[in-house]
């Protein structure tokens, strides 16, 4: 028998909420419009949770920010949640960023001096800041890292859950955990055992969101 020869599959919000209710024992024919807005409302708190849990790593991507000289901050895009591994790019030369604490950031006893940025805080507000130091002394240099970026909102069941394919049971699973703590009649077993199954399935899926960067140690001779 001949496979469908296509790698597509990819259930919609309403599909993932459907499914999320059935492992509740919901049947879909007694769902209701209330019901569905529900469902989506806990679908964004589980990308919250997901979001201050860890990297996900398929919601990564590469920024570069112009510097202007004796500007100490800026904005950052809508959305960022947080910047992994920053550099400041000079003329063709990459130098590492240091991240620092707020408590260090302001004990700093002159923050105009001038200088290749070595130094940033980052003002993880509403709207993010970064903030360096020292103050760049030029307009040409740039700062390139990668960004972890807020998961797109759910907003109508007719969308894609901004997550990839190897998610989606995790997506499932912690979905219906959170439904089962809105429905009284699920039962505290069924509770116990629906919020192991959302663990389980992610750490499952976080367990492949590693890097696979080959790792070399290599000794270092001891001269006695």
């Amino acid at each position: 028998m001949a496979t469908s020869g296509t790698v597509t599959w990819r259930p919609d919000v309403a599909q993932l909420i459907v499914e999320a209710y059935e492992r509740c024992y919901y049947a879909p024919s007694v769902l209701t419009a209330r019901d569905m807005v529900s469902a989506r409302v806990s679908l964004n708190l589980l990308f919250v949770d997901w979001a201050v849990r860890g990297i996900n790593y398929w919601a990564v991507s590469q920024v570069s920010l112009p510097l202007v000289a004796s500007t100490d901050s800026y904005t950052l895009p809508a959305g960022t949640l947080d910047i992994l591994e920053p550099v400041v790019r000079r003329a063709g030369a990459d130098t590492p960023l240091t991240r620092m604490a707020l408590s260090s950031y302001q004990v700093i006893s002159d923050k105009t001096t001038t200088g290749l940025p070595v130094n940033f805080f980052l003002d993880r507000q509403y709207t993010p800041q970064i903030f360096l130091w020292p103050v760049p002394d030029l307009s040409t240099d740039t700062i390139e890292y990668w960004q972890l970026s807020q998961l797109e909102d759910i907003t109508a069941g007719a969308q894609d859950v901004d997550a990839p394919y190897r998610w989606q049971e995790a997506l499932c699973a912690g979905l219906a955990a959170k439904l089962g703590e809105k429905k009284e009649s699920v039962g505290a077993a069924k509770q116990m055992d629906l919020d192991a199954k959302a663990e389980a399935k992610f750490q499952f899926a976080g367990g492949d969101e590693r890097e696979r960067a080959t790792l070399r140690i290599v000794p270092t001779a001891v001269i006695v």
